[in-house]
């Protein structure tokens, strides 16, 4: 028996490691910032326009917010060219437009954007075009839009609101179906002695309170932290009534205040029912339904506030993630109140535990069964609509997060399915016979591991939560291919539109350290694929400005990998070289 308890112990000192493992990744991995993406700009990215813009207008993926957004302009001085306020285009909440000064001089401008996606997730990033022709770009704008520190204290603390969030609507959930579906559907056989109905009911009062104040908690702190990192504040800049003020006009703070009062809802109905129990510990079957009612809904605001609520169809979507989180309540949140209220609560000797247990078991492993087929169903259905391909799943962030998840997942329901085939039906020999040897123990263990990695898994759903779906991820790589690569001593700025097989333009760039454009006699190009054994293909670049140069033609002709080799010449006997990886689309 000593074995077995060093043993369990080990098992424990394994499993908590593994949760602070992923709870310190969770909060320490900057959020990808691209839930919608650009689909085209005007002016384009790096276009050379004849003459000056009256406005430059991005076009996005999804509609976006302006809370906390803004597209500002800048000339190759960092002045300032934009006019006015960042807006909508007319009936296109997936556009945003800004004005600009008449008659801009000819030169490169710079245009940092930052806008909140329909999932609440801030997203920014910036791009270059020219007017007349290319020129320097400001190096001290260039310094700060490279500027990046990592995650910032706020995104930590937001992904922490997230858990506590997750985790309490499980509680409630989990509680609620417990109570309902297994717990008085025993105790109303009449089995159950008074002593472990009371202590039951003090336990699952502890553990619902818990729940409640995990999410008030969590919604109430996400509210400053989604402006301080929506906003780019402080913490204390987010505390202040206009930042906030913000943030509660956006669909996530919405939501927010949608969930705090379902939560006062739940809170007043069960103080009516209190004072009329005067004080007693047992919720009524109608204060406990009503409160099931409100749960229920507050199931269904995460996917109202993330991914689902912006996926087509969003009604659909949004049904199948209140699916998913019923589920997950029902069979998670299910195991916590088995394992720290009905288990201890039935503490009245081995034998007589067995007996009061077993059909609380029996009836609980029936809702873990639907509970799971519910997860199971309902998250490949998520899956599909959030990754639509196999290269998404193992190419972008947020498939590589769901393989975690689903690796976690896998055992806890091996864990599952051994304590429905293997220990229950030994707790059912052991209630029929009498017998005190009916493996709660073993159940006990394995519960525990159960609930240790369910905690694992709502960190990783959280995570999730934070991530662009693999399929904006996918589709954010099927635009433009761009990259910039080392040429001698200053750099190669690399733009193949469309990236498809067919024809192609390559623009290619070259400025020196100081973002001047390179003084060049002849850009040409060496188009390889090693694979299919074709190339060198030479192409020689057009010139367009100084230092800019286009090749166009169907030198890409082969989806694939291919490698591109530039060849400047600097003069009549001297040349700098350099390579660059580009897969093309078919």
């Amino acid at each position: 028996m000593s074995y077995l308890s060093r043993r369990a112990r080990r098992m424990r000192v394994v499993l908590l490691a593994t949760i602070l493992g992923a709870v310190f990744v969770v909060m320490t991995t900057s959020p990808a910032d691209a839930h919608a993406i650009v689909e085209r700009t005007e002016p384009g990215i790096d276009e050379v326009l004849a003459d000056s813009p009256e406005s430059v207008t991005m076009y996005f993926s999804e509609p976006v917010e302006l809370s906390f957004g803004a597209i500002h302009v800048f000339d190759t001085n960092a002045e300032r060219v934009d006019v006015g306020e960042a807006d909508h285009l007319p009936g296109r909440p997936d556009a945003v437009t800004v004005g600009l000064q008449p008659n801009l001089p000819d030169g490169t401008y710079t245009v940092d954007w930052h806008v909140v996606s329909a999932d609440s997730h801030p997203i920014g990033e910036a791009f270059i075009f020219h007017v007349g022709h290319k020129g320097p770009q400001s190096q001290r704008v260039r310094d700060e839009l490279q500027d990046d520190n990592g995650p910032s204290p706020a995104k930590v603390l937001l992904g922490l609101s997230r858990w506590l969030d997750l985790a309490g609507l499980l509680l409630l959930g989990g509680g609620l179906a417990f109570l309902l579906i297994v717990w008085r559907s025993v105790a109303g056989s009449g089995s159950l002695p008074e002593i472990v109905a009371s202590g039951f009911n003090q336990r699952w009062r502890r553990l619902m309170t818990f729940g409640w104040w995990s999410v008030v908690v969590g919604t109430a702190l996400s509210l400053p932290l989604q402006a301080a990192v929506a906003g780019e504040l402080s913490m204390g800049e987010a505390m202040g009534p206009t930042p906030i003020r913000e943030v509660l006009s956006t669909r996530f703070g919405k939501v927010a205040l949608v969930r705090l009062g379902l939560l006062l809802a739940v809170a007043v109905v069960h103080a009516i029912g209190a004072r009329r129990r005067e004080g007693g510990s047992q919720w009524s079957r109608g204060e406990t339904w009503v409160s099931a009612a409100f749960v229920v809904v507050l199931l269904a605001t995460p996917g109202l506030a993330g991914h689902p609520g912006t996926t087509s169809p969003v009604a659909v979507n949004v049904v199948v993630d209140l699916i998913h989180m019923l589920g997950a309540a029902a069979w998670v949140g299910g195991l916590v109140f088995l394992l720290k209220a009905a288990y201890p609560a039935s503490d009245t000797g081995q034998r007589e535990r067995v007996s009061l247990l077993g059909p609380v078991v029996a009836r609980f492993s029936d809702l873990a069964v639907l509970g799971v087929s519910a997860v199971v169903l309902s998250g490949t259905f998520a899956a599909y609509m959030q990754l639509r391909s196999w290269s998404a799943l193992t190419g972008s962030a947020y498939g590589q997060v769901l393989l975690a998840k689903i690796a976690v997942f896998l055992p806890l329901v091996a864990l599952g399915g051994f304590n429905k085939n293997v220990v229950k039906p030994r707790i059912d020999r052991a209630v029929a016979s009498g017998d005190d040897a009916g493996g709660l123990a073993t159940l006990r263990r394995i519960v525990s591991y159960e609930v240790t990695l369910a905690i694992v898994v709502v960190a990783l759903t959280a995570w999730l939560v934070s991530l662009a779906p693999g399929r904006e991820a996918a589709a954010a790589s099927e635009g433009p291919y761009q990259t910039t690569v080392t040429l001698g001593e200053g750099r190669l700025d690399v733009l193949v539109v469309p990236n498809r097989v067919g024809e192609n333009e390559v623009h290619l760039t070259a400025v020196d350290d100081a973002g001047a454009p390179q003084k060049l006699d002849e850009m040409s190009a060496l188009f390889r694929m090693s694979s299919e054994d074709i190339g060198p293909i030479v192409a020689r670049g057009r010139k367009l400005a100084p230092g800019h140069y286009v090749i166009q033609g169907h030198q890409l002709s082969v989806p694939g990998d291919w490698t591109i080799e530039v060849v400047a010449r600097t003069s009549r006997f001297e040349e700098e070289r350099t390579t660059f990886p580009l897969t093309v689309r078919r």
